[in-house]
């Protein structure tokens, strides 16, 4: 009666199991969720196991024993199933904890282990007679106790990761760990009966172990159920809100769009009404970011804004709004506390750090524009004036924080601005100044660098700071580029003619230069004008241009150190700088900043790393530069700490082509420092 019972209970099992599986799989298939899968396959195994433990009680009907040949296939098929159960379980939990998914390899790796484990615990004492209580100790109780611990561990995962506010999320674990208590406890007492304990309460247990699974699984079957439609209509909700919210958000970072920002600004304004400007309006512009666009595509130019705003929100937290305003300007907005913390010129520092995106080390620089808002102020002028500040650093060269005060011009035009400035290069208004180079043993003047001013025909002649920005914005750096190498090479020819063959020209190359197409293209063509004295051409570049994309840095620079040009590391030791690019950029020359010969003489730290760096350039065969030197202090320093050439005020400003020549021509008759002193007196 009680065999005839145990077969009911178990085929009940069996189809509640296989039911479960159904269930869980037709989710799957409708909501793709790898941990509905692996559950369904856990419980697929479970009605393997249930149905080959139905086959094996009923072994002795057909004359076999357990020690048997067959009894030993039946076992090692149902302890494989026991144990595949387990490991299912264990990997869709972890797939719905940790959404990345589990490693195929990985999970082979499981499935195989669990298989030569179960296979090996059925194996032991496998054809003994007299081995029937040690046998299924090892083959079962083992199972359960592993089992059991399996859906305690598992309940607890689940308990401790996931929202517990779910109702269907309770039931489960509820359910597993009831059942895992419940099965550890069968296996626990077990291995006591194998060492000699009382069997009477393992008894009881057993007896009532399939009603108690009868009852758990459709338990477990209801509670995955409501929990899978909490989840879903959970995501259901997120996604209505996202829709919800696109009138406010930028859909490439998540963060608020300017509709969305000026939405907060108002949102302030009636909350706050002591009339005092307490709210810090920042708006952060990535400097020149269609030159990285072009240096790394814009699919990762896209990744790099979206790592940038990562920053800005990981930096700043849920203290501040922040916002995407346009393609590479980002906003935020602070209170007065933590405006104290993050004042203008600190956000500048932390946000112009490099990105790494795929490996690949991304340079950036930033400007920052701020002002600070009270009620009575209007959300456009307050946005007005931020960007007014922006601007304000931008035209200063990028890489500054300016706040806003009344007297910053109004937005510029820049639609008439393009027009002027390509008026000016085609009519040629620019004008090439040249600022003397002087050997710091001889102290006689052996090249010049090109400078280049704009002579505007109403405000008169204007210095570099007042057009390069807007240039490099309207993207016409390239053409000036290429008007500055004509004028150069056209002044080495003329004084070629004059007999001054020694005599070097030094030219800006600017970082959109360096990676535009038709610069490259044209760029060959002129230099070769000098024949075999290409040489006496001198291109400089900037760390930071250089190492803005360093595979095009390094093609072009080596492009022109093939036509015979002289490379130059202009304001070295202000950018991202490293031993390793002094050895794998071709430059002959490095030019350290002027910020490093202005403290030289006072900072010990200047000079230490002086006295380092000067001998290292040497001995990679590197001509060495002083820059910015402004007093005759700073030339003693330079020659003692080994300088090979200097350059600076002191000796002369950049002066018209004309007043150059005079400094040759009184170089020549030892009359150089009257004509030095008389161009200092002029500046």
């Amino acid at each position: 009666m009680m065999e005839s019972f145990g077969s009911v209970v178990y085929s009940i099992q069996i189809v509640s199991s296989l039911i479960i599986a159904w269930v869980i799989y037709r989710y799957y298939m409708l909501y793709k969720r790898d941990y509905l899968k692996f559950w369904s396959f856990s419980f697929v195994s479970l009605s393997a196991y249930l149905l080959l433990a139905l086959a094996l009680n009923n072994l002795s009907k057909v004359g076999l024993e357990f020690h048997s040949i067959p009894g030993y296939l039946l076992a090692l098929l149902k302890i494989n199933a026991g144990y595949l159960q387990i490991v299912w379980l264990f990997l869709g939990t972890y797939v719905l904890i940790r959404p990345q998914g589990v490693s195929p390899i990985i999970a082979r790796r499981a499935l195989l282990f669990t298989v030569v484990l179960a296979s090996a615990l059925c194996s032991l004492y496998a054809f003994d007679p007299e081995a029937g209580l040690l046998r299924n100790t090892l083959r079962n109780s083992s199972r359960y106790i592993l089992g059991g611990l399996a859906f305690i561990f598992v309940a607890i995962a689940i308990y401790k990761y996931l929202n517990k506010t779910s109702l269907g999320k309770r039931l489960v674990c509820l359910a597993f760990f009831f059942y895992g208590l419940e099965m550890a406890v069968i296996g626990a007492l077990s291995f006591n009966v194998l060492l000699g304990g009382d069997r009477q309460v393992l008894f009881v247990l057993i007896r009532y172990h399939g009603i108690f699974e009868l009852l758990i699984y459709p338990i477990i079957a209801l509670g995955l159920v409501i929990w899978l439609l909490e989840r879903e209509r959970y995501k259901g909700q997120i996604i209505y809100e996202k829709l919800s919210n696109q009138d406010t958000l930028d859909p490439l970072t998540g963060l608020l769009n300017r509709h969305g920002f000026e939405r907060k600004l108002n949102s302030w304004k009636n909350i706050n009404h002591d009339n005092k400007r307490n709210l810090l309006v920042v708006l952060i512009g990535i400097d020149q970011f269609k030159r990285i666009n072009q240096a790394v595509g814009v699919r990762q130019g896209d990744e790099v804004l979206i790592a940038f705003a990562n920053r800005v929100v990981g930096e700043l937290g849920n203290m501040t709004y922040q916002a995407r305003l346009s393609g590479d300007v980002f906003a935020c907005a602070l209170d007065k506390d933590l405006a104290k913390k993050y004042h203008a010129e600190k956000l500048r520092k932390i946000f112009s750090r490099p990105l790494k995106i795929h490996q690949q080390k991304i340079h950036l620089e930033v400007s920052v524009g701020g002002t600070w808002m009270s009620d009575l102020d209007s959300v456009d002028d307050i946005l007005i004036h931020a960007q007014r500040a922006l601007e304000s650093a931008k035209s200063h060269g990028g890489n500054v924080a300016v706040m806003f005060d009344d007297t910053m011009p109004e937005k510029i035009d820049s639609l008439q601005l393009e027009n002027e400035l390509r008026y000016a290069i085609s009519k040629s208004q620019f004008e090439p100044f040249l600022q003397p180079i002087l050997d710091a043993k001889t102290m006689q003047i052996i090249g010049f660098e090109m400078l280049t001013r704009w002579r505007h025909p109403e405000k008169g002649i204007l210095p570099p700071v007042e057009f390069l920005p807007y240039l490099a914005q309207l993207n016409l750096m390239p053409q000036l580029d290429l008007w500055t190498l004509k004028q150069a090479v056209e002044l080495l020819s003329a004084w070629q003619r004059k007999g001054l063959n020694t005599l070097s020209v030094a030219i800006n190359l600017s970082a959109e230069g360096l990676q535009d197409e038709r610069y490259l293209e044209l760029a060959p063509s002129i230099i070769q004008r000098l024949g075999p004295q290409t040489d006496r051409l001198h291109i400089e570049v900037t760390e930071n241009s250089a190492m803005t994309s360093i595979r095009a840095g390094k093609y072009s620079l080596s492009l022109l150190n093939d036509l015979g040009v002289k490379i130059s590391i202009d304001d070295f030791g202000t950018g991202y700088s490293s031993l390793n690019y002094l050895k794998s950029f071709p430059a002959h020359k490095i030019k350290f900043d002027r910020s490093f010969i202005m403290q030289m003489e006072t900072d010990k730290t200047t000079k230490s790393i002086l006295k380092a760096l000067i001998p290292l350039c040497h001995d990679l065969g590197k001509t060495v530069v002083a820059e910015g030197v402004e007093t005759k202090e700073s030339i003693h320093y330079a020659k003692m700490l080994g300088f090979d050439q200097l350059q600076g005020y002191y000796f002369s400003k950049p002066v018209p082509v004309e007043q150059a020549e005079a400094l040759l021509a009184a170089q020549s008759t030892n009359e150089l420092s009257d004509e030095l002193d008389s161009t200092k007196t002029s500046q």
